[in-house]
């Protein structure tokens, strides 16, 4: 896998990536078309209830939250990109929003929380895609 961000990809090329992720989990996409977004030699995910480094605990995790949270928005609000030579070194804010409902409540709850996240991404050779190798939500705050 090639680490390298000269090999064609471009800020613009990685902000697409980085936005066409959440829009994936917004509309609460297929598993498969996540899974194609992450490094196939391996990757981790650190979000701040569990870590997930494997295809059998991202599916998991996507089925819980698919079935928990609805009308979801993720907006990146600030994206600093390092296109390095050992890979693309990415700082975002993303303020995530979402409703959630548990019976017997008579209404949702709406959830609003900025997100600090940190990311690494690797180019897939060939193709020159970029995947996810690391994804770590740093800290939350709550609005």
């Amino acid at each position: 896998m090639n680490h390298s961000g000269d090999r064609g990809i471009d800020k613009t090329t990685i902000l697409k990536f980085v936005r066409g992720w959440f829009v994936q989990i917004n509309n609460h996409s297929p598993v498969e078309s996540l899974l194609a977004m992450l490094a196939p030699d391996g990757f981790v995910l650190q979000f701040p209830e569990v870590t997930l480094s494997n295809e059998e605990e991202f599916r998991t995790w996507y089925q819980e939250v698919t079935s928990k949270f609805f009308d979801q928005n993720h907006d990146v609000k600030h994206l600093e990109i390092d296109l390095g030579n050992d890979g693309i070194e990415i700082s975002l804010l993303v303020n995530w929003q979402a409703r959630t409902w548990q019976a017997p409540a008579a209404y949702s709850s709406h959830l609003d929380f900025d997100a600090v996240q940190s990311w690494k991404v690797a180019i897939l050779p060939g193709n020159f895609k970029p995947v996810i190798k690391r994804y770590k939500v740093v800290e939350l705050i709550e609005n």
